[in-house]
């Protein structure tokens, strides 16, 4: 189709120019001559002919762009139809993908959860050389004795065991506590004291944990280096000192 439409169109427009054409006078002017053209040319132009020229070179120009019109408008609802023709075919293939997916689902819930005993029953099949072998508890893990609820709650540090974990909060205390030796030897020094504090009044005071926690958040927050928590911790520690020292 589109092979024919650019026929017509090559052939309209041919026609049309050479209808065109034929108004056009191509003889030489020469005044010399007596006719005013050179050797006396006679006007062989036929303006009948040119115009029937122009006028069909113009009606197939126009039956081609008539003709290409259809022929798109044809073409795109033959897309349109075959664009809505598969959108069942997909809602039919999605809705046996989830039905198959359910159909699965349901045979996996169907399934019984063997337990302890079918293991055992199980084991007498096997050979010589094979057993069951079912995966043990893993037991929780404990805190380990020492660490005070303050230094669990301690914004800048984690501890881990005996060995203190940096903790890249944006802090000094938090990202170096792990790096710098005397900054954990004074860190502990002071949780040493505070938990000594605790055992000098009686046990765990609620009052003054809650004092330790807030004390160890502003330090972590304000201390830029080592030298600014260095006065700190000792002055906490001397605070402790005097202040819990028993009855």
């Amino acid at each position: 189709m589109n092979t024919l439409l650019i026929i017509l169109w090559l052939a309209g427009a041919g026609t049309f120019l050479a209808g065109v054409g034929g108004f056009v006078d191509g003889r030489k002017v020469d005044r010399r001559f007596k006719t005013g053209y050179r050797n006396n040319a006679p006007d062989t132009r036929n303006f009948r002919q040119a115009r029937k020229r122009v006028m069909w070179g113009g009606g197939i120009c126009i039956v081609a762009m008539v003709a290409g019109t259809l022929s798109s408008s044809n073409e795109d609802q033959q897309r349109d139809d075959t664009a809505t023709a598969s959108v069942p075919a997909s809602s039919t293939t999605v809705t046996s993908a989830a039905a198959s997916a359910e159909s699965a689902s349901a045979t996996l819930l169907a399934i019984p959860a063997s337990d302890g005993t079918n293991a055992s029953d199980a084991s007498v099949s096997l050979s010589s050389n094979e057993q069951v072998v079912q995966a043990a508890p893993v037991p929780a893990p404990s805190v380990p004795v020492g660490v005070s609820a303050a230094a669990e709650s301690a914004p800048a540090v984690v501890n881990s065991g005996s060995q203190t974990a940096c903790n890249d909060d944006g802090t000094f205390l938090g990202n170096n506590i792990c790096k710098s030796p005397a900054l954990a030897t004074i860190y502990q020094r002071e949780l040493e004291e505070y938990e000594a504090a605790q055992s000098r009044i009686g046990g765990a005071d609620v009052g003054v944990r809650t004092e330790q926690e807030r004390w160890l958040a502003q330090v972590a927050q304000d201390c830029p280096d080592m030298q600014c928590f260095t006065t700190a911790f000792d002055k906490r520690i001397a605070d402790l000192s005097s202040r819990y020292h028993g009855g």
